[in-house]
């Protein structure tokens, strides 16, 4: 039996996990401005006005910003895995969305 992964479950996960951890590393830097500080700027050279410091602008703007990248991601593994999942009759199928 092959399962297929469902597109709009992967993308919800996608979101609430990668959001969720950006957010959550920005927060924590905040409050505890060492922490997690590498990852914010490797997070600034991927996100356009993004500047790694921990003001509640820039949090809400790398937030937002993984937001969508998870959303992204989620959708583009959901859908290459569907098209490499071979269907019940053994056929490959474009994906369902």
């Amino acid at each position: 039996m092959n399962q297929r992964i469902s597109v709009q479950g992967l993308v919800a996960a996608s979101v609430l996990l990668w959001g969720g951890f950006v957010f959550l590393i920005s927060i924590v830097n905040r409050f505890a401005p060492p922490y997690g500080s590498e990852f914010l700027k490797l997070i600034s050279s991927l996100y356009p006005g993004y500047h790694g410091d921990s003001s509640w602008k820039s949090i809400a703007i790398a937030s937002s910003y993984a937001l969508v990248d998870g959303a992204i991601g989620g959708y583009l593994f959901a859908v290459i895995y569907n098209f490499f999942c071979p269907s019940d009759d053994g056929s490959q199928t474009a994906p369902n969305h």
